[in-house]
């Protein structure tokens, strides 16, 4: 998806014995039948996905390659390169207008409005006409697309909670939450999600947790960090993003620990994966001297379900309520709950990436 966002793990299809099998022999062992006996009905076939949907198919992907990254690394060219992106996107949806593969390529057309191009209302738009579209689409889909168009309104509902639009994210699960089956069992747990969402809102106080130490048998809490400045950074040593970052923090709590500032890692690594070891051996190697809460158990660790936090590296800022007072006497300018739209910085080329601003939260 162009390297826009991180993206939490999937699991991989499972292949063992009977697959190879199949493949060395052509096709699925089965039992004898009577060819007269109604015990054993035919299997119906899944519909196969038309020409038009796989042609699209292969033409999205080859999209996907052709646009390469900027191989410079200015500024300039990152927005070059995102103009270029979003028209070659925005073309090939409109060429393939009705398949599955434009509807995907439009959902990542959204996506880079929404976190690169400084657009969120247009990003928005252009998710809630892809529910609409959706709903018409007829399918199948042929292999290799990524966007589950069935259940497009979760994916819809839960973009929206993470932009604080929660009203809006309610009116999408509600009645599908009040029906019966999987799928409304998968609202009522987005709907919580949502909820927990909630109590991240910028200025609102941060929930109260605690949980094991790495390096000891003690716990940390929040409330051990008092009248300090801590960055939380939910995180694991097996994701390239938060590794990338993590030897920063360690230089940012390096020069301005001593003046009150703690980075407070939350980790994702598993015990599954020896993960005790893994995240003690990168933390010597960076160098970072700072609390670590670690659980062992990935994302089913209690605070990481708590905080909803689907995505990593994820960062929340802790101010106690005494550093926002001095802060507001000073007059500092309370942090925006969202990025506003914002025009192109010049026609036909996409306006800069946002800095990413972490919530700042008060207890």
């Amino acid at each position: 998806m162009f390297g826009l966002r991180p993206t939490p793990p999937r699991r991989r299809a499972r292949t063992g014995l009977a697959s190879l099998l199949i493949a060395l022999l052509g096709a699925p062992l089965a039992p004898a039948q009577d060819p007269g006996s109604e015990s054993f009905p035919p299997e119906q076939q899944a519909p196969e996905p038309s020409e038009e949907e796989v042609a699209a198919r292969d033409a999205w992907q080859n999209l996907q390659s052709e646009v390469e990254p900027p191989q410079d690394r200015t500024r300039a060219a990152f927005e070059a390169y995102l103009g270029r992106l979003a028209a070659a996107i925005e073309a090939f949806a409109k060429q393939h207008a009705g398949t599955a593969a434009a509807l995907e390529a439009r959902h990542e057309l959204a996506l880079m409005e929404i976190h690169a191009l400084r657009k969120v209302g247009a990003g928005i738009a252009r998710m809630e006409s892809i529910l609409k579209d959706s709903a018409n689409w007829k399918g199948p889909a042929p292999d290799g697309l990524r966007l589950d168009l069935s259940n497009y309104v979760f994916v819809l509902a839960l973009a929206l909670a993470d932009l604080e639009r929660f009203a809006r994210a309610e009116e999408l699960l509600g009645p599908i939450a009040e029906e019966e089956g999987p799928r409304a069992e998968q609202a009522q747990r987005l709907l919580k999600r949502v909820e927990a969402r909630k109590k991240l809102q910028v200025g609102l106080a941060m929930p109260a947790f605690e949980g094991p130490r790495l390096r000891d048998d003690g716990a940390w809490r929040l409330r051990d960090f008092r009248g300090q400045v801590v960055l939380v950074q939910f995180w694991a040593t097996w994701s390239r993003p938060s590794a990338q970052e993590m030897p920063q923090l360690a230089a940012l709590q390096k020069e301005f620990g001593e003046q009150g500032f703690t980075v407070l890692g939350v980790s994702l690594d598993d015990d599954r994966r020896e993960g005790r070891v893994r995240l003690n051996s990168y933390l010597e190697s960076i160098g970072l001297d700072a609390p670590q809460v670690y659980e062992g158990k990935g994302w089913e660790g209690s605070i990481v379900q708590k905080f909803a936090i689907r995505a990593i590296p994820a960062v929340l800022i802790w101010l106690s309520k005494s550093l926002r007072n001095r802060a507001a006497s000073a007059g500092v300018p309370k942090p925006s709950p969202e990025i506003a739209d914002e025009p192109p910085v010049d026609a036909g080329v996409a306006a800069p990436p946002p800095v990413a601003k972490p919530p700042l939260v008060e207890t």
